[in-house]
Order: structure tokens, then sequence, then C-alpha cells
């Protein structure tokens, strides 16, 4: 049996699964079966996995009708044969080391139940941001998820599998959430932690988000914490307070206003290609807008202090 099992859904994911699954073979640790799922997509995205799996034996190619990403996640979980579960999306990449990293982390604490990461941002058409720092020690990130602020980052965990069957998997019921529901109830079995190395390159899409859908997000990571809070007899506090959003809208202010978030964390990790790009995509939305200008001119004339390349221990 290999150690790991990678369970990768896919959906529509033709534009970016071969990265994503690419990723995945450049591991440096290579002891793994690759599960991949084709969730009743419309594109060709199945044939771009297929062309790889008939080149890898260790990926498992499947598919079916749309089921939905948490159903399909169960699905898969029940044919996986590894000791670890890595948790992987279509359109992110897992850094050469993450497996390597996160093995030898489980296999030196085994009272922790899973292990994520820290995340390199980068815009849809892969263009680096910044790094997305999470907390690393288990009593921070418990205490942040069950206020409602995801401190994980859900492509980038790995999990015993013992300990996904002990749980009972994913919350079928949830459309949205179903990550903090995940770490939340992990928690309650053993620790959870992330590296503080980057792990994974973390694909932010563009793709508008209505109010409603916001709406049906928060309420879901609502009813989640308070679940917890009630399994665990405590008295919790929902604020998910500083999870801004990183998604484009529909207005020329909504526009604005992303690109102006992007080019600071470019600007910030000194990716000076990134930061031109948001910089005159801010102009363009709001070309007598003194925030946008301020990007460019302060772009232009600065350069930031050091990088950070490791998250703070916390």
């Amino acid at each position: 049996m290999p150690r790991i099992s990678v369970i990768m859904p896919a959906y529509n994911a033709e534009q970016f699964i071969g990265e994503a699954i690419q990723g995945i073979l450049d591991q440096t640790y290579d002891d793994f079966e690759f599960l991949i799922h084709d969730d009743g997509s419309s594109d060709a995205g199945y044939d771009v996995a297929r062309t790889y799996a008939e080149r890898d034996p260790r990926i498992v190619l499947t598919r079916s009708e749309n089921k939905g990403v948490f159903a399909t996640r169960n699905e898969m979980m029940s044919r996986a044969t590894g000791e670890y579960l890595a948790v992987m999306d279509s359109d992110d990449i897992a850094l050469p080391d993450r497996f390597a990293l996160q093995v030898a982390f489980l296999d030196a604490h085994p009272d922790h139940v899973c292990v994520g990461g820290q995340w390199e941002l980068m815009d849809e058409d892969g263009a680096p941001l910044g790094p997305g720092w999470f907390a690393t020690r288990h009593e921070t990130i418990d205490a942040r998820n069950l206020s409602g602020r995801v401190n994980m980052v859900h492509p980038a965990a790995m999990v015993r599998r013992s300990a996904m069957e002990q749980i009972g998997g994913y919350d079928g019921t949830l459309r949205s959430s179903g990550d903090l529901d995940l770490w939340l109830r992990l928690a309650e079995i053993g620790k959870i932690a992330n590296l503080r190395e980057i792990v994974l390159r973390y694909r932010l899409s563009s793709t508008s988000i209505s109010s409603t859908r916001r709406e049906e997000q928060a309420a879901n990571a609502r009813r989640v914490c308070q679940a917890a809070w009630e399994r665990r007899g405590i008295s919790g506090q929902f604020d998910p307070a500083g999870k801004a959003a990183m998604h484009d809208g529909a207005s020329n202010e909504a526009r604005r206003a992303l690109a102006l978030r992007y080019g600071w964390l470019a600007w910030t990790n000194n990716h000076r290609a990134s930061w031109w790009k948001y910089a005159t995509r801010a102009l363009r939305a709001g070309p007598l807008s003194r925030d946008a200008w301020r990007l460019m001119v302060v772009g232009a004339l600065k350069r930031p202090g050091s990088v950070q390349k490791l998250a703070p221990e916390a």
C-alpha cells in the first residue's frame, strides 16, 4: 500500500488541471496513489487528465455524473488505501517538497491528525502575488477556526485516513464551509497544525461571487461553528472579520478594490510584473482614484523591505 492517497476531484477544470496534476507528479516524495475523479464536467478536463493517466500508473482516473465536491471527496476517500490522505484541488499547484515535509511531520507527531502549510497566492493567470500566512500551532488554529476565521487552506492539507474515517469524512449536507467543519471536527480527536513552509500555489479565481452566495457561505460558516460550540459545551463568538474578499465584482469600484488588494500584495512581496499588472488595472477602473495613483507612484519609486520566507510561529 502507498503511504499517501492523493484525492483530486475535478469539475470543468480543463484550463488548469494539467498544471495541478504535474505538480503532484513532480513531488520529491513519490510513494503515493493519485485518485482523480471527474465530477460530471462539461469541458475536456477528463481528456486532459486521461493523457496523464495513460503515462503514469499511479493515477486512477474515474468519472461520474455531478454529485458535488464534498460527496465526491467522500466517495474517493472510501477507495483510498494510503495511510495519509493528501487533499488537492484541480486548479492549484503543490510545491515539490509538500509531501516530503508533511509525511515527516506526521511521522514525528503521532498526536496530530492533520497538517497543512502556508500558501503562495497567484491570480487566475498564474501571476504570483505573495504568501498568505496562517498560524502554525494547534491551539491558535483551532481558536481562530472556532470564530469562523479559517486558518488552514484545504488543498494544502494532509490528514490521517484513520482520523477521517473516525469522524465520518465530510458533511455532505454542506454546499460551502465544509473545510471549516472538517478542521473543527478533526481538532476534537487530535491536534492540527500548519508547517511554516509554503507548500502550495493557490489560484485566486476572478469569477464573480454574488451577494447571495457570500451570504450562504457566511451562514454555513456560522452554522458549523455553532455546531462545534455545542459539541464542545462552550460559548463561542462568531467573528470572521479579517477575511477580505479576494474575488472580482461586477462594478468598477469592486474591480478597483480588487486590483488594489492584489497590487499591494504583489508590491510587498517584490513581484514587480504582478504589481504593474494590477496598478494599471486599478487606474483603468478608477482614473481619478487617489488610492490607485498611490499604488502606482509608491510602487514605481520604492521597493519593499526584506520579503518574509517563513510563517511566524503562532
